[in-house]
């Protein structure tokens, strides 16, 4: 499947060169004007990086030990502070611009296994360079890029004509570091067991059922010693690879919060959250007890008005699949005795947001109607909208239950990019087709 003919392979080195150059210029961009984007800077994976390299504690108050973040991204940059403690931002941003470059060519190789068309792996690929939102995510402090890589990997050997034992473990694999740096990187390892569970109606032949054990076993083995470092720290086992679930939760269906949302950042409602809702609250130093009152709290909400929850769900999943960036904007959020108010609000009007707006607006919808088009055959189109399909209902199910952001699906645009320039050549291939019937007919 990787084995590219000599025209390929002439094809992938002209993407690379241009890959290169283009992630060059970028990185060489957010360097020197970083302080124009919004990249997440002095984010808690930054803070908790610098107390691994100076007091050896994975904490975010430098203290206690902490499960607030997946532990991937944090070690990530601990080690570039480790190389260069006055640099580390260079660094850090170099090497994502390389592993966003490696995302921007595993589009494209995705793209020319399912259609079969250079047109369509060329156009995907440089929609998703054009994708202005992504690739600046990809050079900010936190996850994307890494979640983002491991996911690629995945879908190109998830959509191979024949899989075996050994391409199964490689899956889980990608699975298990997905789930070190991002909690729904779980979602991956469900997507691989159904497709082991139906792969005589995906690849001719049926997986045996040892492979569900091998996907797993070796998942549990990645996630292992952070598991061991949350019951030993902490005396808990969780599906999750941080704590916030109840946090988040809560946030996607309390009344008061949902307010300011999508408005403006949800995180900008921890000042009623310490003041309101648990007294004394410390986001800091965040703790098991904390997040179960959460979680209850959550659910009680959500049980005393179902009318309510389902109007909050609704809104969530349209803020996920909106073409417009959500939130949409910024502004400062004041708690006024028990409610919270938005005032110096300024909507979202950069040219990067524009120019990500106009582009999706055309991607999202085209690219969903590809997903859900029916394809009865066995190939690597059929693995690729399942894959697909189930990673957004999986993904959206999630997501609308606690809280929406356009961050959270960007890691996922590449399959709608895929998908809608598949669309796209069809139709054409359709419209160039019928005058040449017509012109036969005539003749």
């Amino acid at each position: 499947m990787f084995l590219l003919s000599a025209s390929e392979k002439k094809f992938f080195s002209s993407l690379t060169i241009i890959s290169i150059v283009l992630h060059i210029l970028f990185a060489v961009f957010i360097i020197n004007y970083n302080n124009v984007l919004d990249r997440g800077i002095g984010t808690d994976f930054s803070v908790i990086a610098e107390n691994i390299v100076t007091k050896g504690i994975f904490s975010k108050d430098g203290i206690h030990d902490s499960f607030f973040r997946p532990p991937l991204y944090p070690y990530v940059l601990a080690l570039a502070k480790v190389i260069s403690t006055e640099n580390y931002g260079i660094i850090i941003t170099i090497f994502q611009a390389m592993l966003s470059m490696i995302c921007s060519l595993l589009v494209a190789l995705i793209a020319l296994r399912v259609s079969q068309n250079r047109k369509v792996a060329m156009a995907s690929f440089t929609l998703y360079l054009l994708h202005s939102k992504l690739q600046i995510e990809h050079l900010a402090e936190r996850e994307t890029v890494f979640f983002e890589l491991f996911l690629l990997i995945f879908i190109l050997f998830f959509i191979k004509n024949r899989l075996h034992t050994k391409n199964i473990i490689l899956l889980s694999g990608m699975a298990g570091f997905a789930h070190l740096a991002r909690p729904n990187g779980f979602t991956l390892l469900l997507i691989l067991i159904a497709g082991i569970l139906v792969s005589k109606y995906m690849f001719s032949y049926q997986l045996p059922a040892k492979n569900i054990f091998f996907a797993v076993l070796v998942f549990c083995l990645i996630n292992l010693p952070w598991q061991i470092y949350n019951y030993t720290s902490f005396g808990h086992i969780t599906l999750s690879s941080s704590n916030t679930n109840g946090l988040n939760l809560f946030k996607g269906n309390d009344p008061v919060i949902q307010t300011i949302y999508p408005q403006v950042d949800i995180d900008l409602s921890a000042e009623y959250l310490k003041k309101e809702v648990l007294p004394g609250m410390d986001l800091v130093h965040y703790t098991y007890a904390q997040d179960s009152a959460l979680r209850s709290r959550a659910v009680a909400k959500m049980i005393e008005n179902p009318i309510r929850t389902l109007g909050y769900m609704t809104g969530k999943f349209i803020s996920f699949y909106s073409p417009l960036y959500v939130p949409f904007g910024k502004g400062k959020v004041e708690l006024v005795g028990n409610e919270l108010r938005v005032t110096d609000f300024r909507m979202r009007l950069e040219f990067d947001i524009l120019l990500n707006f106009l582009q999706m607006l055309c991607v999202i919808p085209i690219g969903i109607i590809g997903l859900i088009k029916i394809n009865f055959r066995k190939n690597r189109k059929t693995r690729f909208q399942f894959f697909a399909i189930l990673l957004f209902v999986l993904n959206t199910s999630i997501y609308i239950i606690t809280f929406a952001e356009t961050r959270f699906r960007l890691p996922f645009d590449s399959l709608l990019i895929i998908s809608f320039c598949i669309v796209i050549a069809d139709y054409y291939k359709q419209i160039e087709w019928k005058p040449r019937q017509q012109r036969v007919k005539h003749d």
